[in-house]
């Protein structure tokens, strides 16, 4: 019998559970809270063993869920399928390696997804089906070495992607379907190389981050389709030579970050930046 099943919690809208230590939520646990719109559960003890298929089966209206910091592996494919309704999710800071293919394709109105500082190594091609109106989504901090090409395909509405932290040898080709990307984070990765190529299909692009990659020498037309794009992070890379006219393409930036580079002559190089206000350029 849940605690929660009479008439006196019929109207809560908001619980938290955060900071305790619990490790198990029996099946229908919240029945009884129809109508809850905030559960906060954060800081437990939490397992994928410890959250049954239908531990959230009632909670129907539920708009924010916070499960971060307990010791999730997985997502199982039916642990959120009644949360039509959820607009945020935090998952960050747990244990998660596998995330079941569709585990969260019922969620129609999620726009924020974190998944930041977990243990993920691939993002297959059913990994977010379903998050069609998803707008942030948190990668940070994981083992990601692959992401399936049509990875973001169901997902095409991204405008913040947090990518950092990871194991990616180079751009993923997937990107190619974010056309409303706004804020792309990718360093603190294995980049060896950027290319036009790389880096097309993002048209509305405003922030790119590549630090802390391995990003050696770069040739011009590599921003030739970011037309959006203002701020440029490649500080701590391996660059040792831009090709004069590299950022004539990209004539919106303002601010460019190269510092802590192998740079020996930037002569030329920011000629067509007439918006330029902040460049960090050698560190000798």
């Amino acid at each position: 019998v849940s605690p929660w099943d009479d008439a006196d919690h019929a109207h809560t809208r908001e619980l938290y559970l955060q900071n305790n230590t619990l490790s198990l939520l029996s099946p229908r646990t919240f029945s009884g809270l129809e109508q809850l719109v905030i559960l906060n559960l954060s800081r437990n003890h939490l397992s994928s063993d410890g959250i049954t298929h239908d531990t959230f089966a009632d909670l129907i209206r539920l708009v924010i869920l916070d499960l971060s910091r307990n010791q999730l592996r997985q997502v199982n494919g039916s642990t959120f399928q009644s949360q039509y309704s959820l607009q945020i999710l935090h998952l960050e800071h747990n244990l998660i390696e596998n995330v079941d293919d569709n585990a969260f394709s019922s969620l129609y109105n999620l726009h924020t997804l974190m998944l930041s500082d977990n243990r993920l190594s691939h993002l297959s091609v059913f990994t977010l089906n379903g998050l069609y109106v998803l707008i942030n989504l948190a990668l940070d901090h994981n083992r990601l070495e692959n992401i399936h090409l049509d990875g973001f395909r169901n997902c095409s509405s991204l405008q913040d992607l947090q990518l950092s932290s990871n194991r990616l040898s180079s751009i993923p080709d997937a990107l190619q379907y974010l056309h409303y990307l706004i804020s792309l984070d990718l360093s603190d990765n294995r980049i060896a190389s950027v290319s036009n190529a790389t880096l097309s299909g993002m048209p509305n692009l405003y922030i790119l981050r590549l630090a802390g990659n391995r990003i050696g020498n770069m040739t011009k037309g590599t921003f030739q389709s970011l037309h959006s794009l203002r701020r440029l992070d490649l500080s701590n890379n391996q660059i040792a030579n831009l090709e004069h006219g590299i950022f004539d393409d990209a004539s919106a930036l303002n601010v460019i970050l190269l510092n802590d580079n192998l740079l020996e002559d930037i002569n030329g190089l920011f000629y067509e930046l007439g918006t330029l206000t902040l460049t960090q350029c050698l560190e000798q």
